[in-house]
């Protein structure tokens, strides 16, 4: 329950002190909400949780930050890319951290989603959204 409170907390902070932040974050959460499948839930250390076909896809924090599975042939490739990080915490895993600012670009945060999404729903092999990943062009 702790985390729940802490990360409300974050939230009510990023709406009032960073609001460029805040509008980012609800728009990835209402985009993200819309996909087949998704389901949302509180997540065990805070934030919003996102399902699909039961199994966790990503969850974001209040502060704008968005933890992914991504898998680590995919996580390589992406940070490769530079489009996301390593994971904050667990950094050797297959998680990824995409950091929410007032300057950062939605449409790439929700491309590597859909990417992700794509895997998780078996539309796409991981061979084909390498694929796609490499003929990307992300700019930081």
């Amino acid at each position: 329950m702790l985390p729940l409170l802490l990360d409300e907390q974050l939230k009510v902070y990023t709406l009032l002190f960073r609001p460029a932040v805040y509008q980012k974050m609800m728009d990835v959460v209402h985009t993200i909400k819309q996909w087949e499948g998704i389901t949302t839930h509180y997540h065990r250390y805070g934030g919003l949780e996102f399902r699909v076909n039961g199994r966790e896809l990503a969850h974001i924090h209040g502060n704008g930050l968005l933890d992914a599975l991504a898998g680590r042939q995919i996580r390589a490739l992406l940070i490769e890319k530079q489009a996301v990080h390593t994971h904050h915490i667990l950094a050797e895993s297959g998680w990824i951290s995409l950091y929410i600012t007032r300057t950062t670009d939605i449409r790439q945060v929700l491309t590597v989603l859909q990417w992700l999404h794509s895997l998780h729903t078996c539309r796409q092999s991981v061979t084909d959204i390498a694929h796609e990943i490499e003929t990307s062009i992300f700019t930081n």
